[in-house]
């Protein structure tokens, strides 16, 4: 077991003990990490000997509770399933959240995104958010499902469509 008391709670989590957590279920990196932005949490890119990669988050020792984290990707999943282009966690023996060494974990498939919209016009609703705020209870505050703009309503319905076979409507 690795030591998470050190100076920083991440100074514990080097790129073995990364590796060796993937490898605990199941996925086997082919050495290389690539360090993504994250305020709170540690975030790597790795790719995998299998030629696929996936998105590993570390989440900060003693700052979320499992039950907590557990929500955020329950919530995650309810956007999903509701068309909203959401990414979550793969279910990886039986959950969605692993842990290895002190540290929870949870893995994502990579998918690629888009450039940010920076402009937007005056009826056009901002981008979902996703992230984890704390209650005054110490639990998640939940966010109500966001509706659906007409350009994501229309993609989702050639989506649909595209899906049933059928052509665009």
């Amino acid at each position: 077991m690795h030591d998470t008391s050190a100076a920083h709670p991440f100074d514990a989590l080097t790129p073995d003990v990364v590796l060796d957590a993937l490898d605990s279920v199941g996925l086997r990196g082919d050495g290389r990490l690539t360090a993504l932005s994250s305020y709170e949490n540690r975030v790597y890119q790795v790719p995998l000997e299998d030629g696929g990669v996936v998105v590993a988050k570390f989440y900060r020792p003693h700052r979320w509770s499992d039950a907590q984290i557990l929500e955020e990707h329950a919530f995650a999943a309810e956007l999903m399933a509701a068309e909203v282009p959401a990414i979550g966690p793969l279910l990886l023996q039986g959950t969605t959240l692993n842990h290895f060494g002190g540290f929870s974990f949870s893995v994502s498939p990579r998918r690629g995104g888009r450039a940010p919209a920076l402009h937007r016009e005056a009826n056009q609703p901002p981008p979902v958010l996703l992230h984890m705020r704390s209650g005054p209870e110490g639990g998640v505050k939940r966010r109500p499902l966001p509706r659906l703009s007409q350009p994501m309503k229309a993609a989702r319905d050639v989506a649909r469509a595209r899906a049933a076979g059928g052509k665009r409507p």
